[in-house]
């Protein structure tokens, strides 16, 4: 906060809503501040449902020296190419990209589907059908609360439905934390017709699990459906989904 005190005094919250797999987002009129924790291998920081072109993206270095960024569209994402900013600064605790635009923009909060990170969604943001979200809590060891937003008390038929931007198309590792009795059965599909299906021993506390690789033919929305084929749906608990690009 000392050091980029713009990104908090007097800033917005994310127009998201949600936090981004490198970081997270505050808005400032016209300006959205990028500030990122985890830096991808490549350096390129990804933004879903942008709108137009950024006017300028510029990098707060270390020394506090501003850096240009330089920034290209690909279908609704904004890709921001930082390989140039020094080891000191990608170092740092947070680094800070500002990007302005010309015209308040407009931000499609549909999560996205980062084609050089892990992307990791919660069942906060995915719609629920013959089964129950909410929050549970519980106390792991005396005086250690926890709590998590998921999904249980799955019915048949019921499914967990996510829409998602994704980036590029290729192949991803899918990943479900989650929790129950017995060996249960999920399964992954995608509106293309992609369908993955795995079957684990589950723990009574979260875990996540390796369930397969699934394949978008193509970039931009996609729905991404999670099922409990098999399995005691009043014991089983899903808590969110992960997608890792394969390279």
């Amino acid at each position: 906060m000392k050091q980029h005190p713009g990104v908090v005094d007097g800033a917005s919250a994310s127009p998201w809503g949600h936090a981004q797999p490198w970081g997270d987002v505050t808005r400032t009129g016209n300006t959205l501040n990028l500030v990122v924790f985890d830096w991808p291998a490549d350096r390129m920081i990804c933004l879903p449902g942008t709108d137009g072109k950024a006017a300028t993206a510029t990098l707060r270095r270390k020394d506090g020296k501003p850096q240009p960024v330089p920034a290209r569209n690909s279908g609704s994402w904004t890709i921001f190419d930082a390989s140039a900013a020094d080891t000191a600064t990608v170092s740092d605790l947070a680094v800070v990209i500002e990007v302005k635009f010309n015209n308040a923009p407009k931000i499609d909060s549909t999560p996205g589907i980062h084609p050089n990170i892990p992307s990791q969604l919660s069942c906060e943001f995915a719609t629920a059908s013959n089964a129950k979200y909410e929050r549970i809590d519980w106390m792991e060891k005396f005086g250690e609360w926890k709590f998590a937003l998921q999904v249980g008390n799955w019915q048949p038929g019921g499914v967990v439905e996510w829409d998602v931007d994704v980036a590029k198309a290729g192949d991803y590792q899918i990943d479900l934390t989650y929790k129950g009795e017995g060996r249960p059965v999920w399964s992954v599909s995608t509106t293309e017709g992609a369908k993955i299906q795995n079957q684990q021993a589950a723990s009574h506390v979260y875990h996540t699990y390796h369930t397969g690789v699934l394949t978008f033919s193509k970039p931009g929305k996609h729905k991404v459906s999670v099922s409990l084929i098999e399995g005691d749906g009043s014991k089983a608990s899903l808590e969110s989904i992960r997608f890792t690009p394969v390279r």
